[in-house]
């Protein structure tokens, strides 16, 4: 059985959903906590690589990610981040998915990528 992000944030934590992760960033606060994300990657049958900067606008395949996590074709893959204590962004927690790993990777994924993150709602 696999981690239960939802289950593990806190009560007050904002879920916020992109059903279609791409190479186009997306933001979430300024200067937020994260709890964790659950990345489903189930309408691929490639792997993802989910960036994760803590940068305002950063711009896919040139700045360098904070975090590429690889999320294996048709998985959901949940990710905790400080045992689900929560991680706080310097400055906002923007994120994209590719088809390619590390930095240059820019190709949006074949299929949609729905991801769900829980934050402190700032």
């Amino acid at each position: 059985m696999g981690t239960n992000v939802a289950a593990l944030a806190p009560l007050e934590a904002e879920k916020l959903i992109n059903l279609d992760c791409d190479n186009s960033v997306w933001s979430v606060g300024a200067n937020p906590k994260v709890y964790g994300w659950e990345i489903d990657n189930s309408a691929n049958s490639s792997a993802v690589y989910f960036k994760v900067y803590d940068l305002d606008s950063p711009t896919v395949g040139t700045t360098a990610p904070n975090w590429c996590i690889k999320v294996p074709a048709s998985t959901v893959l949940p990710i905790l981040t400080n045992s689900g204590d929560g991680h706080t962004f310097t400055n906002k927690c923007s994120m994209a998915c590719v088809a390619e790993p590390g930095t240059p990777g820019t190709t949006s994924p074949t299929s949609n990528v729905k991801v769900t993150v829980w934050t402190d709602g700032t």
